[in-house]
């Protein structure tokens, strides 16, 4: 059986849910290879032949949307046999798209190291795209000479927790001068933030503005879908060179305004973002978006310049 695409994921992952919605709009058929708590889908690999069955029947698809389920019963938990289980479907499934190049998948071709965010950041600002000031490091007195701690963030190096002003910091972490390891420490930005998703060239804009100074903090924040006239040009075609240079056909990107000149700064790029809450303010145009370019098919409607 041929299907425009492949659906490999968690059902308890809200990411599914958009995915089909926006394939059954454009009339797409769609293989689930979806378990959860009660269901294990029948499915075998032959890597010499390269067939796939699911369900005891031969499979091929145009495109592949595969995710890590983290959500579902396998997943980020204590549990090793259940995070085993959430990493055996996805590197199956991940196997047979990598070794079927007429598979259509996202980021087939990405470099290791653009999951690494301090080379993600060095690359942005080789490429010319702005980027706030910047050291990595875990050395108190490097952080001093950038600046006054209420003008400076710091962040995991890794990513993984929330963005916090450097006062706010343990000073006990700084007690000897050093601390266990280094952060992203940056110029603080201001609001507007600007959510950039790429599939492709195409670009899926939302602008968020917040009391917080991570917008994940605040219940009050609000986010907008924005036409992608909002960006500077400039900026735009700096964002689809990096995502070409990082090896990535789908990526999120995070901006911020520098507050002296209203210039948008590279905060960080996400090779696998999370986007069901954005597809619901984009009326479903992200996920559209995503599906047509894995399946090929026709591009679905666009937003209106306002």
């Amino acid at each position: 059986m041929h299907y425009d695409l492949i659906l490999a994921t968690g059902r308890s992952d809200p990411n599914t849910a958009c995915i089909l919605a926006a394939a059954k709009r454009q009339n797409l058929s769609v293989c689930e290879i979806v378990p959860d708590e009660n269901t294990e889908p029948a499915v075998t690999w032959d890597p010499v032949s390269g067939d796939l069955f699911v369900s005891g029947e031969k499979t091929t698809a145009n495109g592949a949307f595969l995710r890590y389920d983290c959500f579902g019963p396998g997943g980020y938990t204590p549990d090793q046999s259940r995070s085993d289980r959430a990493l055996a479907w996805f590197s199956t499934i991940a196997s047979w798209a990598y070794a079927s190049s007429s598979v259509r998948m996202f980021n087939r071709n990405h470099s290791q190291a653009a999951a690494h965010k301090g080379y993600a950041i060095h690359r942005a600002a080789t490429l010319g795209v702005p980027i706030p000031r910047t050291l990595l490091t875990n050395a108190r007195d490097a952080m001093a000479m950038m600046g006054p701690d209420h003008d400076l963030i710091g962040k995991p190096a890794a990513g993984g927790a929330f963005t916090a002003e450097l006062n706010d910091l343990d000073a006990e972490v700084w007690a000897t001068g050093t601390a266990p390891g280094p952060a992203i420490v940056q110029e603080k930005l201001i609001y507007p933030e600007y959510r950039v998703y790429l599939i492709g060239d195409a670009p899926v804009v939302f602008e968020t503005h917040a009391q917080t100074l991570d917008f994940r903090a605040d219940r009050d924040s609000k986010t907008i879908w924005r036409d992608t006239a909002i960006l500077p040009p400039d900026l735009l075609a700096g964002l689809r060179t990096l995502a070409a240079d990082l090896g990535l056909d789908f990526c999120a990107y995070d901006l911020k305004t520098r507050k002296e000149t209203g210039e948008l700064c590279y905060l960080e790029v996400n090779s696998g973002p999370m986007f069901s809450a954005f597809d619901a303010l984009a009326e479903g145009t992200l996920a559209e978006t995503m599906v047509t370019y894995l399946a090929q098919t026709p591009a679905p409607r666009q937003m209106a310049a306002e």
